[in-house]
């Protein structure tokens, strides 16, 4: 496509303007000084070849209604009007040539140009940050196949889910761990360890402690039967009242000396009480000495009960470390519980985690078998990089340089609209002559190997009260220099 002129009718800063395109060149400059309507006449550009018709207030003040129109020649040779006609309340494309049907359809002027409304320096400011670098992306991905592109970017969906899915269940995994790791100290595991050691012996103190109760009843059940042996022995050497005294027997002697005709009784009395006195002796000592051998066989009993120790801190102690294992066991069992769910939790990572890395090979294989020729440049989900020898660098201007970064987005601009090659570059000032030149020479290249003229705009401000002016390249050096003059 051939621009031939663009002309503006009370349009936003353009009341009345009208410029041609140079046929021989490929590079132009829109001079002119701020708020003199550069921007307007590069934005409505891209308006017309997109058909677009909502820029705001496009009418020049004090006037109703005006137009733009640009006429081209297209590649097969044929002449074209595209016009613009606009009220501020709305606006018309119509696309006419005297070799073919004129079309008023948004849908078929906009097919009909094909073209990718973008500016170059927007398109190099979208590497400044994560999100607009994926906007770079999508305009980059747009050199693809539609199929291709709708399996890259629904398999890059999937593989986004897939990737949240996984990193979900990472967290979940990562704070099971971390329960873990606190549930049971080195000390816990030895207690645990010494369950059943405790646990029998404290059944055996529980045995001592029943054995010595006994032990202890039957030793103060003897001691007092001996007690009451004791006692009976006292009873028995006091037992006055049975047993004859002496005393009485003198007294009796006595009396047979005041009574001697009482002398036969006295003595026969006396003969009885005598003898009564050894028959009790005798069985008092008798009683005596079975009393004794009692007490001694009651003294040898005790002397014979086992002597059983029973420590009672230690069941204290023991009790103590029980209880604090019941606590760590519960503790141990939810441990159990966590290394299960940690490892249902793993196989189900490990299942995400083949999901997610199947879907980035498959994404990785689309965009390797549908290679997207731009020298340097690969593509990866979160954006578009570069390549310096081994090593890729994010697309932006503080890895690659503004005049390297420039020629890719011009290459990658022209790949984009092939079918209307005109790129709007935005503004010039940043690149140099040697930069402008390898941007010219690529746009004539570009232009004889696929037989559409490149047509690349910038814009450039010039300190001046002129209108402002579309210039080709080979005469912005002249035109600059007399615009400084003018000053």
């Amino acid at each position: 496509m051939n621009p031939l002129t663009i002309e503006f009718k009370n349009y936003k800063l353009l009341k009345d303007a009208k410029f041609e395109f140079d046929p021989d060149s490929y590079v132009y400059f829109v001079l002119g000084s701020n708020n003199k309507g550069k921007s307007s006449f590069l934005q409505v550009l891209l308006d017309i070849l997109q058909a677009k018709s909502t820029t705001p207030n496009p009418v020049t003040h004090g006037e109703k209604e005006g137009i733009v129109q640009f006429d081209f020649e297209a590649s097969n040779g044929s002449l074209y009007t595209a016009r613009f006609e606009f009220t501020d309340e709305k606006g018309k494309f119509v696309l006419s040539s005297p070799d073919a049907i004129s079309s008023s359809k948004v849908t078929e002027i906009r097919n009909f140009f094909d073209h990718h409304n973008i500016i170059a320096e927007d398109f190099v400011k979208m590497g400044n940050n994560a999100k607009d670098r994926k906007k770079q992306r999508d305009i980059f991905l747009d050199l693809m196949a539609p199929e291709h592109r709708d399996a890259l970017l629904s398999a890059e969906a999937r593989y986004a889910i897939e990737y949240a899915i996984r990193t979900n269940i990472n967290s979940k995994l990562s704070a099971l761990k971390g329960t873990l790791q606190t549930s049971l100290t080195p000390e816990d595991e030895l207690l645990l360890e010494k369950k059943d050691e405790l646990e029998k012996e404290k059944a055996n103190l529980e045995i001592k402690k029943e054995k010595a109760s006994e032990m202890s009843a039957l030793e103060v059940d003897l001691s007092r039967q001996k007690q009451n042996k004791e006692l009976r022995k006292v009873d028995l050497v006091d037992e006055d009242l049975v047993i004859v005294s002496k005393t009485e027997c003198d007294n009796i002697q006595a009396s047979i000396n005041h009574y001697k005709r009482e002398m036969e009784q006295a003595q026969e009395r006396l003969a009885n009480r005598k003898q009564k006195l050894i028959d009790d002796t005798k069985v008092r000592d008798e009683k005596l000495h079975a009393i004794n051998i009692e007490i001694t066989g009651i003294e040898t009993q005790i002397a014979n009960i086992p002597k059983i120790e029973f420590n009672g801190m230690r069941v204290m102690e023991i009790a103590t470390l029980l209880d604090n294992i019941r606590t760590v066991s519960a503790r141990a069992i939810l441990v159990k519980e966590s290394q299960d769910s940690i490892e249902a939790k793993q196989i189900e990572w490990n299942h995400a985690d083949k999901r997610v890395k199947e879907l980035s090979a498959k994404c990785q294989s689309i965009l390797t078998e549908n290679a997207i020729s731009i020298p340097n440049i690969v593509i990866h989900s979160d954006g578009l990089y570069y390549t310096k020898g081994e090593v890729e660098v994010p697309l932006v201007e503080e890895q690659v340089g503004t005049s390297e970064i420039y020629m890719i987005t011009l290459r990658i601009l022209l790949a984009l609209n092939k079918k209307t090659p005109i790129i709007i570059m935005g503004r010039g000032e940043s690149l140099d002559n040697n930069v402008l030149s390898e941007i010219n020479a690529l746009a004539e290249q570009v232009s004889k190997e696929s037989g559409k003229k490149v047509s690349i705009i910038f814009d450039r401000v010039v300190p001046n009260d002129d209108p402002i002016s579309l210039v080709a390249y080979e005469n912005l050096e002249e035109t600059v220099k007399l615009n400084i003059n003018k000053k």
